[in-house]
């Protein structure tokens, strides 16, 4: 585990070494999510999870290889290289339709952790930090909890593949809850991670009543 002033010392560095193409990135975000979750169409759909690979293989390169040099960073690298590529599989296939659930609470929940994720600086100031200490919305922990959102708002139709190393980060960061590093705000990440893993569950009980319902 890397101490927390390598942790903010690699935060610090990306800030300054990146905001432009951060603030590139976060604006082609808020565009395509819009465009894609109000017109629910294959051709934005293909577009949202061709934006969401471009984000990940951008974190993978950007912020692991070149800011983190420890081998957790490298390990880091691969792993969002390949969330990168299932999401180019995904579109492909189309496997997952990302839409507005109909469902009242899931549609408030995924908005609210969208939205959330875009209040990251926000959040940031809210524990006393400042530029250039601030988590933006284009870092891991808040591009997983905006990856996993948009996962969950598709279910039934959500990739289970991808879900999974997404899951997965959203465990790690447990202990940022309870003050790990002092970024709190990664709870968006956990929260965003809970909220996936219950609509799976569901999805699930759902289909094992539906197949112990059918006739054999």
């Amino acid at each position: 585990m890397k101490s927390a002033d390598l942790f903010w010392a690699q935060i610090a560095s990306y800030n300054l070494d990146t905001w432009i193409g951060q603030l590139v990135l976060l604006a082609a975000g808020v565009v395509v999510t819009s465009v894609a979750l109000s017109i629910p169409r294959r051709e934005t759909r293909t577009a949202l999870k061709l934006y969401l690979a471009a984000l990940f293989a951008w974190l993978a390169i950007a912020f692991f290889w070149l800011h983190d040099r420890t081998w957790i960073g490298r390990v880091d690298t691969l792993l969002f290289l390949g969330i990168a590529a299932l999401f180019v599989l995904d579109a492909r296939r189309d496997g997952s339709v990302f839409v507005l659930p109909s469902d009242a609470l899931r549609r408030s929940l995924t908005v609210a952790i969208i939205v959330l994720v875009l209040a990251f600086p926000f959040l940031g100031m809210l524990q006393g930090r400042e530029l250039p200490y601030l988590l933006s919305p284009v870092m891991p922990c808040p591009a997983a909890a905006y990856a996993l959102a948009l996962l969950a708002s598709a279910a039934p139709r959500v990739n289970r593949l991808v879900s999974v190393p997404l899951l997965v980060w959203a465990v790690l960061a447990i202990p940022k809850m309870f003050g790990q590093y002092g970024a709190r705000e990664d709870t968006v990440l956990v929260l965003a991670g809970a909220y996936l893993g219950t609509v799976l569950a569901a999805q699930g009980l759902a289909a094992r009543r539906t197949s112990r319902a059918s006739p054999s």
